[in-house]
């Protein structure tokens, strides 16, 4: 293939194929609307001489099938368009076909001389740019292959596609990844910065604003989304940063007040528990770590899971190293919280800021210290993975680093997060191939 690319306007997908190529197609299609004209799909350049896949010429609602520009339809099959189809498509220049299956039946039509490589100059998919030929559709999905498959490949690549998209109801299928809400306070002001830390369990969204020192609750009902509660500290002050860092878990909320002077100590820090009931939301409990001291910033990150909370202190002083970095968990037992455990680094240095981002699942804790000099490179970064055994203790059991490719200051755990045994680590000031600080995120998987 020579490129594969959006038309100009963005509207369709277009490709080229070099001479004597002969790809074969595969298109997740819905029709919504017969136009006598319409065409979904077309490989002309002109107004003459070319050929199409769409309702041109079909003469009926829920046909459609292929035709010449000349006007004549040569091929037709019943598509319902309340349905979603598979167009299966090889541009041979002898043995050319296209394939049309709807889940209950196949139609393949012969399309020697129709498409075929020579007249692969430009396929526009998604509908073509000639005036009067456009007709409502869905694309949901295209595979281009760059040959021929087999017969069994392509029995299997169209299954797989049925499979995916007939699993899903129809107005699913078109919006389940559809924006569904816009939150907004309720006593929104000029430089609230709202939206500085999200976090969402269910059908309930909770999100922070550090600058005023709150958090907003917000439920969806019916498919729409309310503000059910503003959340504030019981001890307010200005500047602690409250909002700064935010996690859900069911009926519970953690708010992170990195810059909370707690017991006089500046900015050592804190975080917040709430819960709901019957609607309500109420502080449970104020954490604090057992060794706070001046600008720990304990409350930077928060992370929950069920019972379970883990907070970062990433300027932590800990074993006196200047801002190596800590994180603490804490547990609920009936209605009250106690520290389980203060984590660290096993190999603790000067300015890791160990803690600067958290991740709980389970019984499985995942820190992050972007700064850590991994491997004398300068803030090269590491992520730690702690898991928590019978006895209720903590231990270390992964160090993870970046691969090969990592370098200094690509700050890898910048951010974590972990579900089950599966781990992401973003290394967002990593060189990749599209370049300087372009970024990077690794996953990473528990192998027994």
């Amino acid at each position: 293939m020579n490129a594969i690319n959006f038309t100009s306007d963005g509207i369709y997908l277009q490709f080229t194929a070099s001479g004597g190529s002969q790809p074969e197609v595969f298109i997740v299609y819905r029709v919504l609307t017969y136009k006598s004209g319409g065409l979904i799909f077309s490989h002309a350049t002109g107004m003459s001489g070319s050929y199409g896949f769409g309702t041109y010429q079909q003469g009926q609602a829920d046909r459609i099938g292929m035709a010449a520009s000349s006007g004549g339809s040569f091929a037709g099959a019943d598509a319902p368009y309340d349905s979603w189809h598979v167009a299966n498509v090889y541009f041979g220049s002898s043995d050319g076909f296209l394939s049309i299956d709807d889940g209950a039946s196949v139609t393949t039509f012969a399309t020697s001389g129709q498409y075929t490589a020579d007249a692969l100059t430009n396929v526009q998919i998604g509908g073509a740019v000639f005036g009067g030929h456009d007709v409502p559709n869905l694309i949901g999905e295209v595979l281009i292959f760059d040959e021929k498959l087999s017969d069994d490949n392509r029995a299997f690549v169209t299954t797989a596609l049925m499979s995916k998209w007939d699993l899903l109801d129809t107005r699913e299928r078109r919006w389940r990844w559809a924006r569904s809400g816009k939150f907004v306070s309720s006593d929104a002001a000029s430089y609230d910065y709202f939206g500085r830390a999200v976090a969402v369990s269910g059908d309930t969204v909770v999100v922070g604003i550090p600058r005023s020192g709150s958090a907003y609750v917000f439920v969806r009902a019916d498919g729409d989304w309310t503000q059910q509660a503003k959340l504030t500290a019981s001890d307010a002050a200005s500047d602690d940063s409250f909002g700064q860092a935010v996690a859900i878990s069911g009926d519970t909320i953690v708010v992170g007040a990195p810059r909370d002077d707690d017991n006089s100590q500046n900015e050592s820090g804190s975080a917040y528990i709430f819960v709901r009931s019957a609607g309500d939301w109420n502080q449970q409990a104020k954490l604090t770590a057992s060794d706070a001291a001046r600008s720990d910033y304990f409350g930077q990150a928060v992370a929950i899971s069920g019972d379970t909370v883990v907070v970062g202190a990433p300027y932590d002083d800990d074993n006196n190293q200047y801002d190596s970095g800590s994180a603490y968990i804490f547990v609920r037992s009936a209605d009250d919280w106690n520290q389980q455990a203060k984590l660290t680094a096993s190999d603790a240095a000067w300015e890791d800021n160990f803690g600067q981002a958290v991740a709980i699942s389970g019984d499985t804790v995942v820190v992050g210290a972007p700064r850590d000099d991994d491997n004398n490179q300068y803030d090269r970064g590491s992520a730690s993975v702690f898991k928590r055994s019978g006895n209720m203790q903590w231990v270390r059991t992964n160090t993870l680093t970046a691969s090969s490719d990592a370098a200094a200051n690509d700050n890898f755990g910048t951010c974590v997060a972990v579900s089950g045994e599966n781990m992401v680590v973003g290394a967002p000031n990593a060189d990749h191939d599209d370049g300087s600080d372009s970024g990077v995120a690794y996953a990473f998987s528990l192998v027994a």
